[in-house]
């Protein structure tokens, strides 16, 4: 394994952390905004 392999698949991962809060603040969002 590479170091270059290691670096991309922590960076996958942090991709994929990134996607994973973002589509948590827009439900979080949408469910404040049907109780407003």
């Amino acid at each position: 394994m590479a170091p270059g392999d290691r670096i991309m698949i922590s960076w996958n991962a942090y991709v994929q952390v990134l996607v994973f809060l973002r589509s948590l603040v827009l439900v979080f969002g949408v469910f404040l905004g049907k109780l407003v």
